[in-house]
């Protein structure tokens, strides 16, 4: 994102030009190489820390330059006799400045070379991270069917909202408004729920990651909770972080159905870039059940597994 200044100054484009001005001048020989080394250098003295923000590489590299300090600090002066008293106070306690600067050097120097092995394993992970922008292109499997009708009975006659997380194109969330359950959807990846125009026009579906939404909720402003799709993808701390934010959000004896994919049934596709796997039917009835939940019913099909639990009624 470009970031444009107050009297409407494009910052980003006037860097950019600088830029290509300098590789300009680099090319034919104006700018030297030993002028660049130069301005480096007076740059590097000069410069404050929050000249280089954002940049780790040139902010560690100020880290290590400044972890070195001079004994001989300079002596010049234009009155006269000043030089020589510098000289004389200089030598006097050399000694304990440079007992303080090894000590100081020693601790920066030992700083600087733990913030380069943090970098590393931060690089590392990144590198194995996918992002969240490819997590939501990524073909995340459909919700199996099979359950729909159980779900739907499941919540027939519950009080207060009903939310479905990934709801996809709201089919589950139609036919639970079709009993008359009041239910709505967030689904982050839905380009037909973002644009507004896929499904019945009547649905309440809203293009949103469903524990983001959950954070905004109050307790207990849940009368019920399907959560599916993302529990098959998500990293393991993202899934338990679910089960947390629906422990917080469900109402007191609200009803929350958790439909996942079993082990090993998905596509290879989502197995190998997916962060995360889905969890077995016993793993998630044993977090519900942790977090004070009963559990009520587990079934398991082929390819999927259904975990219905009821919220404690006193908190």
């Amino acid at each position: 994102m470009h970031r444009v200044s107050e009297t409407g100054i494009d910052l980003h484009r006037i860097l950019v030009e600088i830029d290509e001005e300098v590789r300009a001048k680099r090319a034919s020989g104006e700018l030297p190489a030993e002028l660049e080394r130069e301005l480096d250098l007076v740059f590097a003295r000069f410069a404050p820390a929050g000249a280089v923000e954002g940049d780790f590489e040139q902010l560690m590299a100020r880290a290590e330059q400044q972890s070195f300090i001079d004994l001989l600090a300079p002596n010049e002066s234009v009155r006269p006799g000043v030089p020589q008293v510098k000289r004389v106070v200089q030598k006097t306690i050399r000694w304990y400045v440079r007992y303080v600067v090894e000590q100081f050097s020693g601790f920066a120097h030992t700083i600087t070379k733990a913030m380069r092995k943090l970098s590393s394993r931060v690089d590392a992970i990144d590198e194995l991270r996918i992002g969240e922008e490819d997590l939501s292109a990524l073909p995340v499997p459909a919700r199996d069917v099979h359950w729909d009708s159980a779900v739907v009975d499941t919540f027939r006659s519950v009080e207060g909202r009903v939310l479905h997380g990934r709801c996809a194109t709201g089919d589950l969330v139609d036919q639970l408004v079709s009993a008359g359950v009041d239910a709505y959807g967030v689904d982050p990846a839905s380009a037909l729920i973002a644009t507004g125009t896929g499904g019945d026009a009547a649905l309440d579906l809203r293009p949103d990651d469903e524990r983001a939404h959950m954070r905004t909720l109050a307790a207990g402003a849940l009368g019920g909770l399907v959560i599916s799709g993302s529990v098959d993808v998500l990293p393991v701390g993202a899934q338990i972080d679910l089960v947390d934010l629906a422990a917080i959000a469900v109402a007191p004896g609200a009803t929350i159905v958790v439909i996942t994919a079993n082990p090993g049934t998905q596509s290879p596709v989502i197995t190998d870039l997916a962060p995360g796997k889905p969890l077995h039917m016993e793993t998630w009835a044993y977090l519900l059940a942790d977090r004070g939940f009963t559990v009520d019913r587990t079934e398991r099909t082929q390819a999927s597994s259904m975990i219905i639990a009821r919220a404690p009624q006193r908190r």
